[in-house]
């Protein structure tokens, strides 16, 4: 009985905390500090008529695919705190949709990562270089919130 009391604290806790850090990552860190980089913004790169129009089209198709994927990891996530809360715990239930969450959130990645690779393809050279070292900056400040830690990782971050 105990045992599966702390199985339940146990996920209840990692998933609250998925949650807390996937809300605030892109804000504030642990610390309670706002980032001082923001992630890239197009205007600092100087494009063209025609790659902004590419970007857009791309943004806005990226942001409905992922307004979807958010919903049903939502759905997902209350499908797991409902199975939590139940009197009998069910461990393969709670595993299954573990699972699910974790495809969720791969395929969510996997979506991000495409989406700026196809960005890449649209910008020069000089553009590509602007762009990898802010969103680097930008990984590397939020790493750092999420661990509570001012040592740069990325080796990129002003000092």
């Amino acid at each position: 009985m105990t045992r599966k009391i702390l199985t339940i604290f146990t996920v209840l806790i990692v998933v609250a905390g998925i949650s807390f850090l996937t809300y605030h990552f892109c804000c504030y860190s642990l610390l309670g500090k706002r980032f001082t980089h923001h992630p890239p913004t197009f205007k600092e790169l100087g494009l063209t008529k025609e790659q902004s129009e590419k970007i857009d089209s791309l943004s806005k198709s990226i942001s409905e695919q992922l307004a979807g994927l958010r919903k049903t990891l939502a759905a997902e996530r209350i499908k797991l705190a409902n199975l939590l809360a139940e009197e009998k715990t069910n461990q393969k239930e709670i595993n299954r949709s573990i699972e699910k969450i974790s495809s969720l959130l791969k395929e969510q990645q996997e979506k991000t990562v495409s989406h700026t690779l196809k960005i890449k393809e649209i910008l020069t050279p000089e553009q590509k270089k602007k762009f990898i070292s802010s969103l680097t900056k930008y990984f590397c400040e939020g790493c750092r919130g999420e661990i509570g830690s001012e040592e740069c990782i990325c080796g990129k971050c002003e000092k």
